[in-house]
Order: structure tokens, then C-alpha cells, then sequence
């Protein structure tokens, strides 16, 4: 019960907050209109790289609201109530992922398309990147709520945290590209698609509880 009661106050704050909330997709969209307008028609000419930075930008989109996953709860008393509660942590942390991916990273998906349109992809195309969008910003998010937990007590850490966490988004990224790029070469993404599920579903299975672990660490010390 107390996990679908933070969930609907995440999505509350998020509507009353919207200037904030909004920032991530934003940024997205002024960051692939500047590289559009900056790179004039070379990256036109090549969709693999059109892909490649729609992606990098997506990640830095996602990276933005990463610091102030569980700051929010922590300074309120919600992540001691979450330790206290009977409910398992992993789930906990579980949901709270889920409520930052929909209110910050899931708007910067919706607006791939356009960002594709504005970096000169074909509209074959957009499909594949939507899918690895789809399929591998929930795993960065996953990944991400492992680090924000770690620094939880540092302050000032978004630094810290981007150099935590950006390694890790490396194989996430090459592998959401892979997929789109795929399409560009005309080789089946079936594939690739496969193996991006199987990456989604193993760190939705391990990252909620490293998180928790980090959680427990970050508060008793």
C-alpha cells in the first residue's frame, strides 16, 4: 500500500513541479536541435551516426534527473519509512523507479521521433530507435538508481555520480545503437532486440535489491 502512495505522490509533485519535471525532455530536444542545426547535412548523410548521438543525448537527458531520485525521500523521512515498513526495500526501490523513468526519461522517448525526424532519419528507422529506447532507457534507469543511492549522503553529487554510472550505460548504449543501426544495414534486429530484453529483465531482477543494499549503507553511515 505505502508503494502505491509514493507512487501517487511522485506523480503529484511531478505535475505541480513541472518546470522540473520537464527539464530532461528540454534539454533533450534543444541539445539534438542544436547538434541538427550544427552539423548541417553531414549527419544527414550518415543514420548510423544520427542514431549514435539521438542516443548519447538520450542518455544525458536521462542522467540530468538522476541525483534527486531518492534525495527527495531522503530528506522528507519517506526512505526511513521505506527501511521501517514491512513491504521489501528491492520493491520499494523498484517502484520508485518505475515513477522516475515514466514522469523524467519516458517524455524524452515520446519525443524521439521528432529528434530523428530533425537529425535527417528515415522513417523506417524511427521504429527501431523507438524500440531500443524503449527497451534500454529503463535499464539505465535501473542502473542509475544504483549509483544515486551510493552518493545519497554526498552533496553536490551529480558529478560523481555521471562518473559512476556512465561506464555502465557504455554496453547499454552500443547495444540500443546496434539495434537501430541494424535496420540501417538491412540485418534482422530480432536478435539484438532479444538481447536487450534479457539485459532489461536481468537488471530489473538485480538492481532493486544492489539498490537497497546501497540504500542500507547510505543511511547508517
Amino acid at each position: 500500500m505505502m508503494i502505491w502512495l509514493s507512487m501517487q505522490r511522485d506523480f503529484c509533485l511531478a505535475i505541480r513541479q513541472a518546470s522540473d519535471t520537464l527539464m530532461p525532455a528540454v534539454f533533450f530536444l534543444l541539445l539534438v536541435t542544436i547538434l541538427s542545426i550544427g552539423t548541417g547535412f553531414s549527419m544527414h548523410e550518415n543514420s548510423i551516426s544520427s542514431i549514435g548521438a539521438v542516443w548519447v543525448v538520450a542518455l544525458f537527458a536521462t542522467v540530468l534527473g538522476m541525483d534527486s531520485m531518492f534525495r527527495r525521500d531522503h530528506d522528507d523521512g519517506t526512505l526511513d519509512q521505506f527501511l521501517l515498513h514491512a513491504e521489501p526495500l528491492a520493491l520499494c526501490v523498484l517502484a520508485r523507479v518505475a515513477a522516475f523513468w515514466s514522469i523524467s526519461v519516458l517524455p524524452v522517448v515520446a519525443l524521439s521521433p521528432i529528434a530523428a525526424w530533425m537529425m535527417g532519419l528515415q522513417s523506417g528507422l524511427v521504429q527501431s530507435l523507438l524500440v531500443s529506447l524503449l527497451l534500454g532507457t529503463p535499464v539505465l534507469a535501473l542502473l542509475g538508481a544504483i549509483g544515486s543511492a551510493l552518493v545519497l549522503e554526498v552533496h553536490r553529487s551529480a558529478a560523481l555520480l555521471a562518473l559512476l554510472v556512465l561506464p555502465l550505460f557504455v554496453p547499454v548504449t552500443v547495444l540500443g545503437v546496434s539495434v537501430a543501426a541494424s535496420s540501417v544495414v538491412g540485418q534482422p534486429t530480432a536478435p539484438l532486440i532479444l538481447w536487450m530484453i534479457v539485459l532489461l529483465l536481468g537488471t530489473m531482477t538485480l538492481s532493486p535489491f544492489a539498490t537497497a543494499a546501497a540504500l542500507r549503507a547510505s543511511t547508517e553511515y
